[in-house]
This record gives structure tokens, C-alpha cells and sequence, in this order.
């Protein structure tokens, strides 16, 4: 994700993501207001809880993983993340992400061809074509 992106993302949520200079977000833009509105609600989340709970919950990872968004959260309290229905918006982000294009944010889906990305029609294109020419260049040098 571009860095004005990530830098927004901790501004905006300061105590979802209070430990961002252990780890960044591993995906692209294109699921940028997808994670956006992700964080709003656990933000919220969050400072509903009492305030040493508060200080441990926390974003551990935001990732891409065969092809979809993977986003962890650091939880002490249980009890309270199973009632408030957080587990269940965090899941519904995940299965979102597989129609967003990782890379512009327009309608995508899942994508065979080296490894598996969810994207538009465009971007895969410019990616199958990356995968050929870096297949063409690899069997010139084998040669």
C-alpha cells in the first residue's frame, strides 16, 4: 500500500494501530477504503473498552494472502470482542476483498497465473503480461 495511504490509516486510527512501527500493510492501494472502513468500526470498538483493556487491543496484521485481505487484531478481552460482533465485521472484509482489485479499487476477482491476486480486468492483464515476458527472459537465458 502507497505510504500516504498507511500514514493516513495511523492518523486517523491512533489506537487500533498504536504499534505501527512493528509492521506495515502488505497489499495493495486498491483495498485502501475497504481497510478504511475496517478500522473505523474497531476504532470504535475499541474505545468502548476499559482503558487497560483499551491499551492491549491493538492491530497485530494487514495483509494479502491467495488473493484475499487477511487482517489480525491483538485481543485480551474475549468475552468482549465475541459480543461485539467486531470478529464478524472483520470476516465480512475478508470476503469483500475478493471482488475489489487489490491494486485500483475498481470491481475484481480471484486470478490464476503465478501467484493468485484478486483484480480487475486491466490489471491482470498487465500482470499476465509481466508473468510472459518474465517467462520469455528466463528461457532466453536458459538457452
Amino acid at each position: 500500500m502507497k505510504q500516504e495511504l498507511v500514514d493516513l490509516l495511523y492518523a486517523r486510527y491512533p489506537n487500533l494501530y498504536k504499534d505501527h512501527l512493528r509492521w506495515s500493510f502488505e497489499c495493495g492501494s486498491g483495498w485502501f477504503q475497504l481497510i478504511d472502513e475496517l478500522s473505523a468500526k474497531v476504532e470504535a470498538w475499541i474505545l468502548t473498552l476499559p482503558e487497560d483493556i483499551r491499551a492491549q487491543t491493538k492491530a497485530s496484521q494487514c495483509k494479502e494472502k491467495f488473493a484475499g485481505l487477511r487482517w489480525h487484531l491483538d485481543v485480551v478481552d474475549w468475552d468482549a470482542y465475541q459480543s461485539s460482533g467486531i470478529g464478524i465485521e472483520i470476516a465480512k472484509a475478508e470476503d469483500t476483498s475478493y471482488t475489489i482489485c487489490e491494486e485500483c479499487g475498481q470491481p475484481g476477482k480471484r486470478r490464476p497465473g503465478g501467484w493468485m491476486k484478486t483484480m480487475c480486468d486491466e490489471h491482470n492483464q498487465e500482470r499476465l503480461l509481466r508473468i510472459q515476458m518474465f517467462d520469455a527472459e528466463r528461457s532466453v537465458r536458459k538457452k
